[in-house]
């Protein structure tokens, strides 16, 4: 899954991206398959999967563009600079506010599927599926807010 999020982005960056998706993604299926509170989940692999997949593009790669931008927002209004030089790249005021778009359309897609940036910036993967959970249940009783999660079978250890 994270092939999709990886293909045009440069190997220094996507190998990196690559080697942790496939070492948290064993530690997920280890979790699904041999902890029964969670064994519930292995129906929404493809779905976890992709969530592992946003969570490793957030923080490798959205999180830093949307500092950078942060970053050049603060350089361009209180000085006379027109680029910010990065590496060997020039961010300029246009391509900042190309950045700008991007990371708000990604926070679109995430805030419509509800997740957080809370849980994309986890780096445990116990966390995160923890988190995942906690997510499948508040949506499946959106209408009854009275109920309350049973946590404590949720001991990843």
């Amino acid at each position: 899954m994270i092939e999709k999020f990886c293909s045009r982005l440069p190997r220094e960056i996507s190998n990196p991206m690559y080697n942790e998706y496939y070492n948290r993604l064993k530690e997920i299926n280890f979790i699904l398959e041999n902890r029964d509170a969670y064994k519930h989940l292995l129906q929404y692999k493809k779905s976890i999967e992709l969530i592992l997949s946003l969570s490793i593009f957030y923080k490798r790669v959205i999180a830093n563009m949307d500092a950078a931008t942060k970053f050049a927002g603060t350089v361009f209004s209180n000085s006379p600079a027109i680029a910010i030089k990065i590496g060997s790249y020039d961010l300029t005021g246009s391509e900042k506010n190309r950045i700008i778009a991007v990371v708000m359309n990604y926070n679109l897609l995430i805030e419509k599927y509800s997740l957080t940036h809370d849980m994309l910036a986890t780096t445990e993967t116990k966390d995160l599926i923890k988190k995942i959970k906690d997510l499948k249940w508040q949506l499946d009783n959106k209408e009854n807010k009275d109920i309350k999660n049973n946590d404590e079978n949720d001991n990843i250890e």
